[in-house]
């Protein structure tokens, strides 16, 4: 009942989250909170409704972390690539452009200091207005081919996630959720390769 000012002296100190491990039964149960979620969002013509309903199920998504208030958690969002279109000409002779394969969507609907979602007070709108990445046609250089695979092993290149704003941490758990109206179409990186090098890059079973 006092209305004395807030003072940062009076103020608990900011929450370090840590991993913890616990021994039973001579079997050993980590807990890790920290996770970074990476959404691949396909934005050809066809996924307008499909997009929609990603920005509606935004508020459960973040409501589910916020419930626990251990679990640190980073959200980026990238988009499919076709590699048989970034960089080649179109029918008119010019040169097709794309988003830089593997590089986050900019943030939309809130102020962040980093290129992903973290904990915040604002956290539904910007997840909610980011998901909304939008199409692109054909004629304006989006993708005929959906290429999934590609995007993601790009992303988790060290020099890309530096350019990222260092999004995948060390001993974090990475979650990879792609939304898609189509099959991966990567010319280049199969199945077999693809866990592969996610193995290599970020360690079997940290994703």
């Amino acid at each position: 009942g006092c209305a004395r000012s807030r003072s940062s002296d009076l103020m608990g100190p900011p929450v370090e989250y840590h991993s913890d491990g616990v021994t039973t039964s001579g079997l050993t149960f980590e807990f890790n909170p920290k996770v970074d979620i990476l959404f691949v969002v396909d934005n050809s013509g066809s996924m307008k409704e499909e997009q929609a309903k990603l920005q509606q199920a935004a508020d459960l998504f973040v409501d589910s972390f916020g419930a626990n208030s251990f679990i640190d958690y980073h959200v980026g969002i990238i988009t499919v690539s076709d590699s048989s279109r970034c960089g080649s000409l179109d029918k008119k002779g010019e040169l097709v452009k794309c988003y830089p394969v593997g590089k986050l969507q900019p943030l939309k609907g809130g102020v962040s200091a980093t290129p992903f979602v973290t904990r915040s007070a604002n956290a539904k709108d910007i997840l909610r207005a980011s998901l909304n990445v939008g199409t692109l046609s054909l004629a304006e250089g989006g993708p005929e081919f959906e290429e999934m695979f590609s995007p993601v092993l790009k992303a988790i290149e060290p020099s890309m996630n530096k350019e990222n704003g260092g999004f995948i941490r060390e001993g974090s758990r990475l979650v990879i959720i792609m939304v898609s109206d189509e099959d991966d179409s990567s010319t280049s990186v199969s199945e077999d390769s693809f866990i592969f090098h996610l193995d290599q890059q970020i360690g079997a079973g940290n994703y």
